[in-house]
């Protein structure tokens, strides 16, 4: 059984646009603070470029931890994405 070519596309986009979202920022020794703005913009931002609208989520973790839960992030809102459009289409079936 193949996975359609549509769902591994929208699984790929979801996942790079929820890494692109996050930020890694040197907390204190051994720890890093993970940032993710809202999606309400796609700009690169700096600290003086935040709109006011912008929802910003923290997580501070250990260094050596902050690559995987960014994927863990990225990967869960690609298993959303890819649950909602298998809902969306059976419900159309």
């Amino acid at each position: 059984m193949s996975v359609p070519a549509e769902l591994v596309d929208l699984a790929l986009n979801a996942l790079e646009e929820e890494v692109a979202c996050w930020r890694k920022v040197p907390w204190r020794p051994d720890y890093t603070r993970l940032m993710r703005f809202s999606d309400t913009f796609d700009a690169p931002i700096g600290p003086a470029e935040v709109p006011e609208e912008a929802t910003i989520t923290c997580h501070d973790v250990p260094s050596h931890m902050a690559d995987d839960m960014i994927v863990r992030f990225a990967m869960e809102k690609a298993v959303e994405a890819v649950i909602g459009a298998i809902s969306v289409g059976s419900a159309n079936d």
